[in-house]
């Protein structure tokens, strides 16, 4: 008969715990990854659930060992995933802040007025010309409050927009 100690790739852990079973009266012992070897010599990892007693002044255990290979195979294909995911993230995190810093930079450079505004309608950025009052002294965030519903030539101005924007399905800078 083979003993506990015959089957561990472990044998100085499986001894441990064994020492630490015989000193414990009707606990549980879970034990979340050990290695264990087949008859063919191979190494698997298991997972192994023991209850302690004493019958008749003898300690003794009963547990269950369970092969978690498969379980293994899983989480380190999620884990694989999970950082190819991160990395995609990371890089095109990358690409839109580029991107979107080339777009204020090209914004930025424009001596004329510029409002961006979206499909719907709303501004999404205001930029007066270059060494121009902003349009009645308003600053970008007066602008893009206009879009709630204020009257005005400015309402109207970005009404305008927003219909520009919708009759060319996409994003208009005027």
């Amino acid at each position: 008969a083979l003993t506990t100690t015959d089957i561990s790739a472990e044998p100085e852990a499986t001894t441990a715990t064994r020492v630490q079973i015989s000193s414990l009266t009707d606990q549980v012992l879970r034990i979340h990854l050990r290695y264990h070897r087949r008859s063919d010599g191979t190494v698997f990892p298991v997972e192994i659930n023991l209850r302690s007693f004493r019958r008749g002044g003898q300690p003794l255990a009963v547990g269950v060992i369970r092969d978690i290979t498969e379980q293994m195979r899983a989480q380190d294909q999620m884990r694989r995933f999970n950082e190819e995911l991160e990395s995609k993230v990371a890089l095109r995190t990358e690409q839109i802040v580029a991107a979107n810093n080339e777009m204020q930079a090209l914004l930025q450079s424009i001596p004329d007025l510029v409002m961006r505004v979206n499909r719907s309608g709303s501004v999404l950025n205001y930029q007066p010309a270059k060494g121009a009052t902003p349009l009645a002294g308003l600053s970008e965030a007066d602008v893009v409050e206009a879009d709630s519903g204020s009257a005005g030539p400015l309402r109207t101005l970005v009404r305008t927009a927003g219909e520009m924007t919708r009759a060319a399905n996409a994003a208009v800078v005027l």
